[in-house]
């Protein structure tokens, strides 16, 4: 998995992995978008696992069965009591804004303890029963306090008053605005492929096609839109009683727990591990299938229709074999001298050919890895009759290669 992320994040050790075994720049978009779609696969599969092994979790737990606990403990005993009266909301329609002119109707009732008579707050005998998957587990216990409620005998109640407010046209004004409109048009486009030769070489051809699309262009107009506003069309006044509290005793309330036996963290992890293994294995699967099915599509070997095909990159100053290749043969047709034929270079220093029929050669020095039309290179023993008599290019004439200018 380490080595997948390194390929994927385009790590320098990843780099290393691929030169270290030697692999071409097709095998390495293969490896790299198969690491891509692995730990693409990884990540989603960790998810979806991780979902069903809690999934699984709440399934175990619902088959432990349900057990009931019965506590019994003490609780207060209270009764409804009239503290006092308010006045009653009023509301008042216009601008002028209202003040306290209530009249105290409105009642105010609040639950209060009863009383021994000894002053101490009744409570009485009872039982709660709780209910869980499990086994029970002890008994927690939680004070619960006692209050007595008055009514604030200076200040028994407060107001406040709310603003009525309505939304209303005020007027239209001019505004202006913008839309997008489409239309058609034809753009050109590179259709990008890379094509493999019996012998092994291989070329990337383009073609310029054309399609139609949709464009926009941008239209201003004028528009009215309504204005609106707010204004205050009257008053509430609204009343509230001012309660004072006090701690006249406690009881002790209980919880239970219950403990159903389950590692939910367990499933889920579980989950996870497994799910992040078959997502990997998956995205490997989909690498395959995308090249057996659709060879020469995948991401990097093609460019996205109507941009430039992207240039290779530029090869490392030091070839991993700067010495020409013993392998394949070259073929028995003497080298086309007479000029350039039409083909893509790849720009890069590697043994090619210019067709079948051609001999294999290089395109600048070998020592430096540089691509350049402007030199070829060959080995000793198939350097073509019409270079025979040329004076090789002795800065480049090195690692066994015989190096003269390109006929042009």
């Amino acid at each position: 998995m380490k080595i997948l992320t390194k390929l994927f994040k385009r790590k320098p050790q990843g780099k290393d992995f691929l030169e270290k075994w030697d692999f071409n720049e097709d095998q390495q978009r293969r490896v790299k978008r198969g690491a891509t779609l692995a730990v693409a696969g990884a990540g989603t599969g960790a998810v979806v696992g991780a979902a069903a092994g809690g999934l699984k979790a709440m399934a175990d737990i619902s088959k432990v069965p349900i057990q009931e606990v019965t506590v019994p403990h003490q609780e207060g005993v209270f009764q409804s009591e009239l503290l006092g009266h308010i006045p009653d909301d009023d509301y008042v329609r216009g601008f002028w804004r209202p003040f306290d002119d209530g009249v105290t109707t409105e009642p105010v009732y609040r639950n209060n303890p009863r009383y021994f008579r000894s002053g101490e707050p009744q409570t009485r005998a009872t039982s709660s029963t709780f209910s869980g998957r499990g086994e029970p587990q002890a008994v927690e216990w939680k004070t619960e306090k006692i209050f007595h409620h008055t009514m604030n005998d200076s200040n028994p109640y407060s107001y406040r008053t709310v603003e009525d407010n309505e939304q209303y046209l005020s007027h239209y004004e001019t505004v202006s605005k913008s839309r997008q409109v489409p239309y058609q048009d034809t753009e050109s486009y590179q259709d990008c492929a890379t094509s493999y030769n019996s012998d092994g070489s291989s070329s990337y051809d383009c073609d310029t096609k054309t399609r139609s699309v949709t464009r926009y262009n941008t239209e201003y107009y004028t528009d009215e839109e309504p204005v609106y506003k707010w204004r205050t069309v009257g008053h509430w006044q609204k009343y509230s009683e001012n309660i004072e509290s006090r701690v006249v005793g406690e009881v002790q309330k209980p919880t239970v727990k219950f403990e159903h036996g389950v590692d939910v963290g367990s499933y889920v992890l579980k989950g996870l591990l497994y799910g992040a293994a078959i997502g990997a294995v998956a995205g490997g699967v989909a690498a395959a299938m995308e090249e057996e099915y659709f060879p020469g599509v995948l991401p990097g070997s093609t460019p996205n229709p109507g941009e430039e095909p992207t240039k290779p990159v530029e090869p490392s100053p030091t070839p991993p074999n700067p010495g020409p290749p013993t392998e394949p043969s070259p073929p028995d047709k003497s080298h086309d001298c007479g000029g350039h034929k039409r083909h893509t270079h790849d720009n890069g220093n590697f043994r090619h050919s210019h067709g079948g029929a051609d001999r294999w050669h290089y395109h600048g020095c070998p020592e430096t890895g540089v691509f350049n039309a402007d030199i070829t290179c060959f080995k000793p023993d198939q350097v073509p009759d019409c270079y025979e008599e040329e004076t090789p290019v002795k800065t480049c004439d090195s690692n066994g290669s015989v190096c003269f200018t390109t006929h042009n």
